[in-house]
């Protein structure tokens, strides 16, 4: 384009504007001067120590320098709340919740038990007793003359005693448990390590079914989950207790003779 076209100098105008505008942009976004490139510095002369004259001891050796301090770690969270302001996809994790006594905390209740006794017992005793009597005064002798004479003839009296007894019993025991269950229980006590101390009672009767259930245990703050829920398998001290009371219970019960004959039998 001729410089001396009528529009040369508003488009000169217009490009000296937009430039005078993203040198300071690129200056801030970069960390750098675009405009003016920094003077390089010159490298740093040692001098050379002198040598020692004989008989003269030697300088003490120059200061070190101190190493540079460490910049302190930055906090959970300081990233994502120095960048909320200026990002629109950052994610602040939420406060944690502190608990105080009386609140609500919903116990996750899986547990299995398995277990599986075999016993064997097998006993066998023999008893052997032989005895003679060889020496006896006679009676007879000692009523009518009031003597000690010999009464055993030739024919000694003995006694024997034998008896055997033999005994073997095999027993098993097999047993299986699952419980799976929500229920809700209340912060009684909060220790002063922030530790929480829960109990749970709850009571279900259908008809004349009635099945109660008391859980109690501790647990951290940080265990129970942001939907207020902890599993039990993270309770401490965890103390658990269901009990069934109605017909069920009552059926599945030994009668009275059966459990008569076993106590005499036991024997």
């Amino acid at each position: 384009m001729d410089r001396n076209h009528p529009l040369c100098r508003p488009f000169a105008c217009l490009l000296s504007a937009i430039g005078s505008l993203l040198v300071p942009c690129c200056t801030t976004a970069f960390g750098q001067n675009l405009v003016t490139q920094p003077a390089a510095q010159a490298p740093a002369v040692r001098p050379i120590p002198a040598l020692p004259t004989p008989g003269t001891p030697p300088p003490p050796p120059p200061p070190q320098p101190a190493p540079p301090a460490q910049a302190p770690a930055a906090p959970m969270g300081y990233a994502a709340e120095h960048l909320e302001g200026v990002s629109l996809f950052v994610v602040s994790a939420p406060p944690p919740k502190k608990y105080a006594k009386h609140d609500l905390v919903e116990v996750i209740v899986n547990e299995s038990s398995v277990q599986n006794l075999a016993q064997t017992v097998d006993t066998k005793k023999d008893y052997n007793l032989t005895a003679e009597l060889s020496k006896f005064p006679s009676l007879k002798s000692l009523i009518e003359s009031a003597t000690l004479e010999e009464g055993i003839g030739s024919v000694k009296p003995g006694l024997g005693v034998k008896s055997g007894n033999k005994y073997k019993g095999d027993s098993k025991f097999n047993r299986k448990d699952q419980v799976q269950a929500k229920i809700t229980a209340t912060v009684v006590d909060v220790k002063p390590n922030g530790t929480l101390v829960l109990e749970a009672r709850e009571s279900i009767q259908t008809d004349k079914e009635i099945t109660t259930m008391v859980l109690s245990g501790s647990c951290r703050e940080e265990d129970i989950t942001r939907n207020n829920t902890v599993q039990s398998s993270q309770l401490a001290g965890l103390e658990m207790r269901i009990m069934h009371e109605g017909d069920v219970k009552n059926n599945a019960e030994k009668g009275l003779i059966p459990r008569v004959l076993e106590t005499i039998f036991n024997f």
